[in-house]
Parts: structure tokens; sequence; C-alpha cells
């Protein structure tokens, strides 16, 4: 796998999680909408469909948070491995151009901010450590 596809897998797996747990957080907030206990002269059916459109919802969220979990450690393998690579680079500027854009999901200005570089020059920098990482990767696997 190149470091691009090892960033690629990352970000995805991010937005992945990120979107489980929102759908989790709008299930949980459909359960809490529904009144479970609704006392009326209206046949018992209704508080029943109402406590199984509750748990439903529920068991939708659990199981989403469950999948967000599961594939938050597949993402905390995956970063840890990358780490792993980024700090085998040579150089501290390439260590830390990729970890502020790749681990921090920092803006490019805000790098070149932090590293006193040009937006251009940061951009040069990451595509030098970009390629060098490559080589790493290819060595180790």
């Amino acid at each position: 796998m190149k470091a691009k596809e090892y960033l690629d897998t990352i970000k995805t797996l991010e937005e992945d999680i990120k979107r489980k747990l929102d759908l989790s957080r709008y299930y949980r907030n459909l359960a809490e909408g529904v009144k479970s206990s609704i006392i009326t002269d209206m046949p018992k059916q209704s508080h029943i469909k109402s406590t199984s459109i509750m748990e439903e919802a529920i068991t939708k969220a659990v199981d989403l948070e469950t999948e967000a979990s599961e594939l938050n450690l597949k993402l905390n393998e995956l970063q840890i491995k990358l780490l792993d690579f980024i700090s085998q680079l040579d150089e501290g500027r390439y260590q830390k151009v990729l970890v502020l854009r790749y681990i921090e999901h920092r803006i490019w200005s805000d790098i070149a901010d932090e590293m006193h570089y040009s937006k251009t020059g940061v951009m040069k920098v990451n595509k030098e450590a970009l390629e060098k990482l490559n080589v790493i990767i290819l060595e180790k696997s």
C-alpha cells in the first residue's frame, strides 16, 4: 500500500465513523421523541406500536455505535502504522507537515504559518515527504 492509499483509507474510515455516529444520534433523538407511556383512552395497540418504534430506533442506534467502534479499532491500527512510518522519515519538516495535514487535519495556510513557509512551499515539502514515505512503506511491506 502506498502512502496516499494509507491516507485515503484513514480518511474514509474517519468519515464512515462520523456518519455512523451521526446516524446513531439521529436514531436516539427519534427514540427520545417517542412517548412510551401515554395514558389515553385509545386501544392498547398504539402504545405497543410507539414502544416498538422506540425499541427499533434504539436498536439501530446501538448497532451503528458498535459498527463505529469496530471501525475505530481499524482506524487506530492504521494510524499507529502510519505514525510509525512517518517517524522513520529523516527530516523533521517532513514528519511535521504529514502529521499536521493528515493526522491533525490542518489546512495548508495554517501549516504554512506554523512552519514559517509559504503555502506553496508547504505543499512542495508535503509532496517530497509523501515520496519518501512511499519508499519507507515499500521497504517495510
